[in-house]
């Protein structure tokens, strides 16, 4: 019996996440709820039966974010994805995986021009990812962020 089956509330807790690492638990343990393996085969789905009917979501394919969301000098972390994408100068877009090396924990704010991760008090580089204080040692993994109009695409 999973963690998630003993305890009903442990499948709230871990939904709920948003921004502040809501989704600890379920990236710690590697045991993603009933709820979220259901959600993403009905997304499976829908998106199969939108591309029977030649329906497109976007031209790109990724995730899209609008670059007003993203400020100059910071950054937006994606609760409803795995990456966080920054602006470090006008125009210059970067995205990481936002889990933590240290303990693969998400990272949890962007304060001082800095991705934090709220966890063990990691922080790291808003420009390449890079560590700029322990304990994490190894800095955030790369993704791919490109600009496209009013939005700014997100890839592995």
């Amino acid at each position: 019996m999973s963690r998630h089956d003993a305890d009903p509330s442990a499948d709230r807790t871990a939904d709920q996440g948003g921004d502040q690492g809501g989704d600890c638990n379920r990236s710690c343990s590697g045991d993603p709820s009933r709820r979220h393996v259901l959600l993403s085969a009905a997304g499976v789905a829908v998106a199969a039966s939108g591309a029977a009917f030649g329906l497109a979501a976007c031209d790109k394919p990724g995730i899209h974010v609008p670059v007003e969301q993203v400020p100059v000098g910071g950054g937006k972390i994606l609760s409803d994805s795995q990456y966080v994408v920054t602006q470090p100068s006008a125009g210059v877009f970067k995205a990481f995986v936002k889990l933590c090396p240290h303990a693969m924990c998400p990272v949890g704010g962007i304060e001082g021009g800095e991705i934090v991760c709220h966890c063990h008090g990691s922080r790291f580089s808003l420009t390449d990812g890079s560590v700029l204080k322990g304990p994490a040692t190894k800095g955030l993994g790369h993704a791919n962020a490109t600009p496209d109009g009013k939005d700014v695409v997100i890839s592995a």
